[in-house]
């Protein structure tokens, strides 16, 4: 027993030394009123400063420099601007904005300083090993030799031509509703594109308002006073001016849009004709589109025979088929002739298979000459109307529209300037919208039958007359359809 009460006492001063280190942190460390301990001066010189050696220039006598090294406090510290591609203004000044966020702080720069530009200035981490580069401004004092460093930010600025506040848009848009109380139809629809339109419309509208140039409130009509506003808002703002400018530059020698619609028009196939006249036949005259020459070799006495003995004529068209005999109970001679012209073209149009790029292949010549011929043409005539449409053993898609062209005009002529294309597009088998879109490039409109129209061919309803249409040449002189505004030359939008 007096062994073991000997070890303990033995034993005890070791539990008493933690107390005593305790002791001494205490007296090496302050508690601050708040709580927080308060490190001694000495120990946060060595985390902060440094004393390094170094060899003076031109002598060998080492000297100490003490370095200090200030941590940046959050965002706040030096920043080191670089600027690639572009020179910076002297005497600019940058307005700093910080983003708090613990895991990636992030700084900006923005200067409005100059007139017609704004400068921009961020880090920039493309992921390359520069990214881990850090930078440091020093400034040393010989007398102390003591060197004072403070980690810096590397930035790079962009220039960028000052865009309208959003702010001073609204602004605008509401003034000019305030002292025009009734909107015109397109803000109407982009007040409505804006309010219940999807992205892509919502999208575009704003693209659209963004690059109008915008008059003064209550000029938007095209007068003196309104183009004079609009020099005037040009001329307040370089920015658009400069661009404006350089627009002007580039579009010189374009075409303006009378000369691609007169480039169109001459691109057209379409018949002789005479866009100032101001009847169908002098507009398109038969005798320059078939030619006096072939009018005079076409016989069209067989015919007139036929129908007088009381005998019906069958042809391969319907078309022709229901026009001949009341024709010839008219006698109308020359458009009798005019209609076998038709039937001619419509053999040679039967007679080719659709191919490629809109053109069609034809058919073996002899076969060809066979179904032109029974209809009482000689061969070299009907030799001299296919060669005028034909390139050998193919047509182009110019000459197959320029086929279709000859047709429809030559039924304007047979139908007094009132088309019903019901029969004309069985013959030809292409579709309705195809047949109207030849009519149009003449000048002429496609619409349906009137009531007297429907009444006079024995349909009684409007059910009976719906793939019935009527194509006119209403207005005289001809006027073509123009080219769609950002279409592609030949194409479709």
């Amino acid at each position: 027993m007096a062994q073991k009460e000997k070890k303990r006492s033995l034993s005890q001063p070791a539990r008493d030394k933690p107390e005593r280190s305790s002791q001494k942190k205490r007296k090496r460390h302050s508690e601050l009123p708040n709580g927080e301990a308060q490190t001694s001066s000495k120990k946060k010189q060595k985390t902060n400063e440094s004393t390094v050696t170094v060899l003076d220039d031109g002598s060998q006598d080492a000297r100490k420099i003490r370095i200090t090294h200030f941590p940046p406090k959050g965002q706040q510290g030096p920043v080191l601007l670089h600027s690639s591609g572009i020179k910076l203004v002297e005497d600019i000044s940058f307005q700093a904005f910080h983003k708090d966020d613990p895991d990636k702080p992030e700084i900006l720069l923005h200067s409005s300083d100059h007139p017609r530009l704004n400068y921009t200035a961020r880090e920039q981490l493309d992921g390359s090993t520069d990214d881990y580069l850090e930078h440091y401004i020093g400034v040393y004092d010989p007398g102390r030799k003591h060197l004072s460093l403070m980690q810096a930010k590397k930035m790079s600025a962009t220039r960028s031509f000052r865009a309208e506040d959003a702010e001073m848009q609204a602004v605008r848009a509401q003034s000019n509703r305030a002292t025009d109380p009734t909107p015109s139809k397109t803000s109407r629809r982009s007040d409505l594109g804006l309010e219940f339109g999807n992205k892509k419309m919502k999208k575009n509208i704003s693209t659209r308002q963004q690059n109008t140039i915008n008059t003064e409130p209550g000029r938007s009509e095209n007068t003196a006073e309104s183009r004079v506003a609009v020099s005037s808002s040009i001329a307040a703002n370089p920015s658009q001016s400069a661009i404006l400018n350089a627009v002007a530059v580039s579009s010189q020698g374009a075409p303006t849009r009378a000369d691609v619609q007169a480039e169109a028009d001459a691109a057209k196939p379409r018949p002789p004709h005479n866009p100032s006249a101001t009847t169908l036949e002098d507009a398109y005259n038969v005798s320059d589109i078939v030619g006096q020459d072939i009018l005079e070799k076409v016989k069209v006495k067989p015919w007139v025979d036929a129908v007088e003995a009381g005998e019906s004529i069958q042809t391969s068209s319907i078309y022709a088929s229901h026009r001949i005999q009341d024709l010839v109970f008219d006698h109308e001679i020359k458009k009798l002739k005019v209609i076998k012209y038709i039937l001619l073209l419509m053999e040679l149009w039967k007679a080719g298979k659709p191919g490629r790029d809109g053109g069609r292949k034809l058919e073996k010549r002899s076969t060809i000459m066979q179904n032109m011929t029974q209809y009482g043409v000689d061969e070299p005539l009907a030799a001299e109307i296919k060669d005028r449409f034909c390139n050998g053993g193919q047509m182009t898609s110019i000459q197959t529209t320029r086929l279709l062209l000859h047709i429809c005009v030559l039924t304007l002529h047979i139908d007094e300037n009132a088309s019903d294309t019901f029969d004309l597009r069985r013959d030809l088998n292409i579709a309705p919208e195809a047949l109207s879109s030849h009519y149009q490039d003449l000048g002429a409109k496609v619409a349906p039958m009137s009531e007297r129209q429907r009444s006079l061919q024995g349909l009684g309803s409007k059910a009976e007359a719906h793939e019935h249409r009527v194509a006119r040449i209403e207005k005289f002189p001809l006027e073509f359809p123009r080219q769609r505004r950002g279409a592609p030359a030949g194409g479709r939008r």
